[in-house]
């Protein structure tokens, strides 16, 4: 009988640890209607307190200004086409020092890579992707700098956007 209890007690202990140690993904959201606008943004990102405060942040600056905005886990991204958007915006975790297998999948396919703006969490700020030909930013996970990181990525993005304008 003692068995069974303790067996019991560590199963329903995996199944709180499993649980809450599951991955978040994030839900696609769409804002405006791509036809009518000039410019579309793609925002593929993680969950996180962080993460999701940023592209909050970015949405908030972006929203007024006619933009089609589609935000989608970085999970999805295999189902987009850069082609399709002035530009992507690709927010994801530095693991063993480098982006996610599906982030790099994603960006080697992309001929322009000038549409590209990556942000890369990483515990040391000092580390950077090496990656060609990308505008590509590091950041902690540090709710404390969610505004300066969303300046930072809204610049970019709006960088992208007046050069796609101009070319």
């Amino acid at each position: 009988m003692k068995n069974r209890v303790t067996t019991a007690v560590v199963l329903a202990w995996m199944v709180v640890v499993v649980s809450g140690c599951t991955l978040r993904t994030v839900k696609t959201v769409e804002i405006g209607d791509m036809a009518q606008f000039e410019h579309s943004v793609l925002i593929a990102t993680e969950y996180s307190d962080f993460k999701t405060a940023v592209v909050d942040g970015v949405i908030d600056a972006l929203k007024n200004d006619r933009i089609y905005i589609k935000v989608i886990d970085v999970t999805n991204l295999k189902d987009e086409n850069a082609e399709d958007y002035a530009a992507v915006v690709i927010v994801n975790t530095c693991m063993a020092w480098t982006l996610s297998p599906e982030v790099l999948k994603f960006m080697d396919a992309v001929p322009a890579k000038d549409r590209l703006v990556v942000l890369a969490t990483a515990g040391d700020e000092e580390w950077s992707p090496d990656l060609k030909d990308v505008d590509a930013m590091t950041s902690a996970s540090k709710l404390e700098n969610t505004a300066q990181v969303t300046a930072e990525v809204v610049g970019k993005i709006q960088s992208v956007l007046s050069a796609r304008t101009r070319g």
